[in-house]
This record gives C-alpha cells, sequence and structure tokens, in this order.
C-alpha cells in the first residue's frame, strides 16, 4: 500500500486497520510476514516518515494480534531499510 513520503502514525494505522486487517481476515494466510523497515522512522536520514519507536511497537502488537487470528500466531518479521541507526534513537 503506497503511503508517499513523510508518512504519518494517524495514516498508517488507518491503512493497516482499513485495509491490510480486513485483506488478511478474508484471505486467512498460514504466516504473516512483516517486512520491517525503518525508512518511515522520523530520525531516518532520508527524511521520509514520521514514524517513532511507540508507531513500530503498535504496528507490530497489530500485525501478531492478526497472526493469533487467522494463522496460530505466526509471524516472521525480517529487518529492512533505514540502517542509519542513528535514526532509531531517540534525538
Amino acid at each position: 500500500i503506497p503511503l508517499g513520503a513523510k508518512v504519518t502514525p494517524h495514516q498508517f494505522g488507518h491503512e493497516l486497520i482499513s485495509q491490510v486487517e480486513p485483506a488478511v481476515n478474508k484471505f486467512q494466510p498460514d504466516l504473516i510476514i512483516i517486512s520491517a523497515g525503518f525508512d518511515a522512522h522520523k530520525y531516518d536520514p532520508l527524511g521520509m516518515g514520521g514514524l517513532g519507536a511507540a508507531d513500530y511497537n503498535h504496528i507490530t502488537e497489530v500485525c501478531c494480534s492478526l497472526a493469533f487470528r487467522s494463522c496460530s500466531g505466526r509471524v516472521l518479521s525480517i529487518m529492512e531499510g533505514g540502517y542509519g541507526v542513528p535514526c532509531c534513537r531517540p534525538q
């Protein structure tokens, strides 16, 4: 789901609930894979997003909840993107 530059927590949460959750409920996957990139972190040097650590935590909790309901809690989270680790430390 393309969200464009400077994604906000509200925008991301809205898309997660309005588009991802219904798709997961309909498809009933055997496994949910999270492509965990940090390009949308508010401290990422590229400045592409507005998400913070609490937002990433909430996203993970929602994904785990979806996995619990659809595929016996099976989740695989893979790190990608946003490796400029200073972005993930509070400024």
